[in-house]
């Protein structure tokens, strides 16, 4: 005779805010491990608390669900708990608390996706504060009109590993760190700062942190030294990046795009463009640092006194430079474009410089320098979109790299912003970049591509579409296309 053996399965449940119960607290506290709980569009006017909570999603309906806070320090707390969802939510400050906070002993896994956050206030992380925890993602995250002494937008703690996506930090406020400030590790991709103000780091301020930052824009930012981002000690990758009209005024030490301290730095494939400052960089400052700058591009920059591109100060600097196309940058007479003072030093190779005011290098030439019109496709003084600074057929940067280097199609590299291997590249002539074409080998898989019953996601969308198949054919579908591989780069975040 068989023992009869009594099975529970948990079903995940969705309880609705108002509906099946009248506050979020409660909601909370009725909640069981992968539970959802669906908010209206309303404005809510309480402190919102998970702690020691596990695999629980809070979803709103979009803007229109407001969650303001009443009396505590932030308007979400997360303290000791893993695999939250915040999702489609709107959090406002009114310039009293911060929007979230995320902190504890033990906590991780957090996903912050589709969150604006409008006003908060607070002395560490005036929209979030991330002061621990592995794993935490805020994808397409919008936080604008903070204000904290530390992390206007967002401050990531030393025990944080952090993941800022597809974002826009605006307008947001701090000393340290207008946008984002770094002490853990922070990686950004595909994210705008604008307008953000700091005295140290203005988009971005890294401080004993590992810092990565790929095809994101800075524009409009202000600070005192590194109005794009300030890196002090720890290290720092910055890549496919425009930091435009960016401006700071330190008196001694400024950098309208990057400032690098005690540290060392990777730049590859960046635009500085339009920066201005009172006296030294309007691109990139080394100040004991060592950074390798590989394949940018600085255009229309302007130094009041030494440097309209790259400033290298102090015997420990060493700037290896390579690739790289300065054009049309101005400073004070007696001063280059790249300028190196005190000991600094810059070698390399293979660069272009042209008309910069009133000279290209302290430096003097190296081996493979070109001093020639790059012939850039469009200069628009002032104007961040309108400009285009690929260069134009004939021009004398094509091809004109370093020859161990080489562009994504295997040809030498060529010099300034869009050459060499992490260039973007359209393999397969379809129209779509590598950073958005799920396959740029094929040209019929591209963003926007038309899909068929055919098991492929041709359209770059993450979802295989099954809407013309016939049942059958779904079924047989579902039943072999698994998820794609992380990484792939095919949009959609």
């Amino acid at each position: 005779m068989f023992a009869l053996i009594q099975i529970s399965i948990a079903v995940a449940a969705e309880l609705n805010v108002p509906g099946s119960h009248a506050t979020i607290t409660g909601a909370i506290a009725a909640a069981q491990p992968g539970d959802r709980i669906v908010l209206a569009e309303l404005r809510f006017d309480e402190d919102i608390v998970l702690d020691g909570v596990d695999d629980l999603e809070l979803v709103g309906a979009g803007p229109g669900t407001r969650l303001r806070g009443r009396k505590g320090p932030s308007v979400i707390r997360i303290r000791n708990s893993h695999q939250i969802t915040l999702r489609d939510l709107r959090i406002e400050g009114a310039s009293r608390r911060r929007g979230i906070e995320i902190l504890g002993a033990d906590v991780g896994e957090i996903l912050i996706e589709g969150v604006t956050i409008v006003d908060g206030d607070a002395a560490l992380g005036g929209g979030v504060w991330i002061a621990a925890g592995e794993g935490v993602i805020l994808r397409r995250v919008e936080i604008t009109g903070a204000t904290a002494i530390t992390g206007g937008g967002i401050l990531v703690g030393p025990d944080a590993e952090v993941l800022v996506q597809q974002s826009v930090l605006s307008g947001n406020q701090a000393r340290d760190g207008g946008g984002i400030h770094v002490e853990g590790q922070l990686s950004v991709d595909h994210t705008t700062f604008s307008d953000n103000a700091a005295a140290l780091g203005a988009g971005v301020d890294c401080l004993g942190a590992r810092c990565t930052v790929w095809d994101s824009a800075f524009q409009d930012n202000t600070a005192g030294r590194g109005a794009g981002v300030y890196v002090e000690r720890g290290s720092a990758e910055l890549v496919r990046n425009t930091f435009c009209r960016g401006s700071a005024s330190h008196g001694e030490a400024d950098a309208a795009g990057v400032m690098l301290e005690d540290t060392t730095a990777d730049l590859r494939n960046n635009v500085f463009l339009f920066g201005e400052v009172s006296s030294q960089a309007g691109g990139v400052y080394l100040l004991g640092a060592g950074a390798s700058v590989t394949n940018n591009t600085f255009v229309g920059n302007v130094s009041g006194m030494n440097a309209g591109a790259i400033y290298v100060r102090g015997g420990s600097s060493r700037l290896e430079l390579t690739n790289t196309l300065i054009a049309l940058n101005r400073s004070a007479p007696g001063s280059g474009a790249l300028h190196t003072v005190q000991g600094g030093h810059a070698a390399g190779g293979y660069n272009l410089y042209w008309s910069n005011v009133s000279d290209d290098s302290t430096e003097g030439p190296m081996v493979g320098d070109l001093a020639v019109d790059p012939l850039l496709t469009r200069l628009v003084q002032g104007d961040c979109s309108a400009t285009d600074l690929h260069l134009r057929v004939g021009s004398p940067a094509l091809a004109a790299g370093d020859p161990t280097i080489q562009n994504p199609d295997g040809g030498r590299s060529d010099i300034g912003a869009f050459g060499g291997p992490d260039a973007l590249a359209d393999l397969d002539g379809d129209g779509s970049y590598s950073d958005e074409d799920c396959d740029d080998s094929d040209p019929e898989i591209h963003p926007g591509a038309a899909e068929a019953c055919e098991g492929i996601d041709k359209n770059c969308d993450g979802i295989v579409d099954l809407s013309s198949c016939e049942p059958e054919e779904s079924e047989l579908i579902r039943g072999s296309v698994g998820p794609r591989p992380a990484g792939c780069g095919c949009g959609g975040g």
